[in-house]
């Protein structure tokens, strides 16, 4: 999983890079060309920046992005301890999108005892891209999430009786909650990138906060659906997305030519 991981951020810092060396590039040649142009109108600074044109707003939504998560699946194929699906899906306004993600999680701890855990989960919230009016797709995205989960959770085990002297003789503990609810808040970075066509990958980190846990009846759970675990307030989690992109309309429809 480590490795899974290494590579996830390796692949995604490289690509980072060069996205940042386009964007320097492309800056590169913008100044040059209005410092020649500023030579030849004797144009001020101030002046040049004044005559800039201001890039419109367009909130009219243009694509929905549909994810699938390789983390929980590669757990479930490769893991013992943790399985489940994750799904994701987002609409554009301008630089701004609408972030909506539904899920399942099972599980399984223990070698003295038995512990389980299952149920859903889904979070929402608004997310914004730095890399406004990029026409190839590649974002850097912060977000807000609201989360919850719905999950339940048993624990067996054997309890040794001899202390109270009944000797050979082992109690067999069954106990949990039936019915849990959580909800946190959460802080999200990440960065995307359109890999061919319509082909979408990259990697989301979620700081989880604020954690609140309802339905306890006689002991807490270890694991909190779609949080991490109930000792800990707060929760970081990775995801590594693959998805598609449904197109709305044309963003950037293709410039006529130079005459």
């Amino acid at each position: 999983m480590n490795i899974f991981k290494a590579i996830s951020i390796l692949f995604c810092l490289f690509l980072l890079s060069e996205i940042s060396g386009q964007g320097l590039r492309g800056a590169a040649n913008q100044l040059g060309s209005g410092r020649s142009s500023g030579s030849r109108n004797n144009q001020s600074l101030a002046e040049q920046r004044k005559n800039q044109v201001k890039i419109p707003r367009d909130w009219k939504p243009s694509i929905i992005k549909i994810n699938y998560d390789l983390v929980p699946a590669f757990s479930t194929v490769f893991g013992a301890e943790r399985t489940g699906q994750g799904f994701q899906t987002s609409i554009d306004f301008d630089q701004f999108f609408f972030t909506a993600e539904y899920g399942t999680e099972s599980t399984r701890r223990g070698e003295s005892f038995d512990y389980k855990s299952e149920g859903t989960y889904f979070s929402f919230g608004p997310e914004v891209n730095f890399l406004r009016n990029n026409k190839d797709g590649h974002g850097i995205i912060f977000g807000l999430r609201y989360g919850h989960s719905e999950f339940s959770d048993e624990l067996s085990f054997v309890q040794d009786s001899s202390y109270f002297g009944d000797i050979n003789q082992n109690i067999f503990v069954n106990t949990g909650n039936a019915n849990l609810k959580a909800n946190w808040m959460e802080l999200t970075l990440g960065l995307t990138a359109n890999v061919w066509k319509g082909l979408y990958m990259g990697y989301t980190v979620r700081y989880k906060v604020l954690r609140q846990v309802k339905g306890i009846d006689k002991t807490a759970p270890y694991d909190v659906t779609g949080f991490g675990l109930y000792e800990d307030n707060t929760g970081v989690r990775f995801n590594y997305y693959i998805g598609w992109v449904i197109p709305l309309r044309e963003k950037y429809p293709p410039e006529p030519p130079v005459k």
